[in-house]
């Protein structure tokens, strides 16, 4: 495993093949739950827009939809920047965010099946809590380590 390092135009993390499948099946699990419209294992990705019951019931009804399929879009191309048979991360410099959002959707989904965030162990599509557990350290990892490639770019440049 190597973390990402910049290469030109492209942030470049090497997982190898297994963890890059294991990442593609943790996305068909995650695209699973956001399709189920009362999942709790996703309200972590749409918390309530407003304190008021009324105005977030509302903006949800005008908002979710699109927010589900932005997500689901994100996590399908996700799959597909996972799918280097050598097990290479390649992300375009123009891609970084969409690349971080879709690791923290990840994380988010990951952290309520653990129980991380609600403090309770709900029932959870994962093999077992040790492997759930790794996962979630590799794409805090991942998001970390391209995180800290992107701030070292705005550094360089002067924009931080």
């Amino acid at each position: 495993m190597q973390a990402f390092t910049r290469d030109g135009e492209m942030y470049v993390a090497t997982l190898g093949r297994s963890l890059c499948q294991q990442v593609v099946l943790l996305c068909d699990q995650v695209i699973g739950a956001i399709a189920e419209p009362d999942s709790p294992s996703v309200q972590r990705l749409f918390p309530d827009a407003a304190a008021d019951e009324e105005v977030a019931s509302e903006f949800r009804r005008l908002t979710e939809a699109d927010a589900r399929q932005e997500k689901t879009d994100r996590l399908l191309w996700l799959q597909t920047v996972c799918a280097d048979p050598a097990g290479d991360i390649r992300v375009p410099r123009t891609e970084s965010n969409r690349f971080a959002a879709a690791i923290n959707d990840l994380r988010l989904v990951l952290g309520e099946w653990l129980g991380i965030s609600s403090g309770e162990l709900p029932s959870i599509r994962l093999t077992s809590r040790v492997y759930g557990r790794a996962m979630y350290d590799l794409h805090t990892w991942l998001q970390d380590s391209l995180v800290e490639e992107l701030l070292a770019d705005l550094a360089e440049t002067g924009d931080g």
